[in-house]
């Protein structure tokens, strides 16, 4: 891990960040990918059909591929002082190789420039999708990042003042509750682990969906599917829709365990507003 300041960044130079840690894309994953975006080709799907395929069994949508750099480039850098990072767009990428079902990946990643744009800093960074076993990589290609930096001291302390401030976490999840949408969650069996920092206290929230229906109890799950750590502010904001999820993830403000997908669909199982 490469631990950065914004001031570091846009003055390091080109830098190698070296490789995230190896993780499994499984078939499970390859098919809620393809829940999620329609892309059901039996490439991807149908593991009897893919057999007799052109790469011998179900492969990775190249585009699943690109969705894990955020968690895979997390392992790998850490811009200490950002108050918000965002994903500004991609230079260029290209799919060089087939990723079958259950193999291991990894990200290798090189800051190749920064600069100030706005009231945060822009930098590039060159990234390569390694198979685990084979020389060829899965992806390359350039991906940009837009960092902001952190608040004054002054609004940090107004922000500990306050870290309380708004609804209480028992009422949030009781919203959860009543906004559940049994029929988006379909097929769901997950305990998901909420772990909300509020006054340096960490609080544990297990939320459970099964045979469509959802429950919790402010406590921790003994094997959750997904665990997700964030602080009271950040949490609040997202429940009442001042934040999103990615944004906060880009940001290091909300922090993923397990099962990336289950975390990514979420926001579909509520009603909104």
């Amino acid at each position: 891990m490469t631990d950065i300041s914004l001031a570091e960044l846009t003055s390091a130079g080109e830098r190698d960040f070296g490789t995230s840690k190896w993780v499994t894309v499984d078939q499970r994953q390859i098919d809620l990918f393809a829940e999620a975006t329609g892309d059901h080709q039996w490439i991807h799907v149908d593991p009897e059909a893919a057999k007799a395929g052109p790469f011998g069994g179900t492969i990775a949508h190249g585009y699943l591929s690109l969705s894990l750099l955020p968690v895979l480039l997390s392992d790998v850098i850490k811009v200490s002082d950002q108050r918000m990072g965002v994903n500004y767009g991609i230079d260029r990428v290209r799919f060089t190789s087939p990723v079958p079902s259950g193999s291991e990946v990894r990200a290798h990643a090189r800051l190749l420039s920064a600069e100030p744009k706005g009231d945060g800093i822009l930098y590039k960074v060159g990234v390569q999708i390694e198979i685990k076993g084979q020389e060829k990589p899965a992806m390359i290609g350039e991906v940009l990042f837009l960092s902001f930096g952190g608040p004054t001291d002054e609004a940090e302390s107004e922000k500990e003042a306050n870290v309380s401030d708004g609804p209480e976490l028992d009422q949030i999840f009781q919203g959860m509750e009543k906004s559940f949408q049994p029929d988006k969650a379909a097929g769901v069996d997950a305990t998901v682990q909420w772990l909300i920092t509020d006054g340096g206290e960490e609080k544990p929230y297990a939320l459970t969906i099964k045979d469509g229906a959802l429950s919790w109890k402010p406590e921790q799950a003994k094997d959750p599917t997904v665990t997700l750590s964030t602080d009271r502010e950040s949490f609040t904001a997202l429940m009442t829709g001042k934040a999103q999820g990615p944004t906060l993830y880009m940001s290091g403000k909300l922090r993923i365990q397990g099962d990336l997908m289950l975390a990514q669909r979420m926001g579909q199982f509520f009603a909104q507003g």
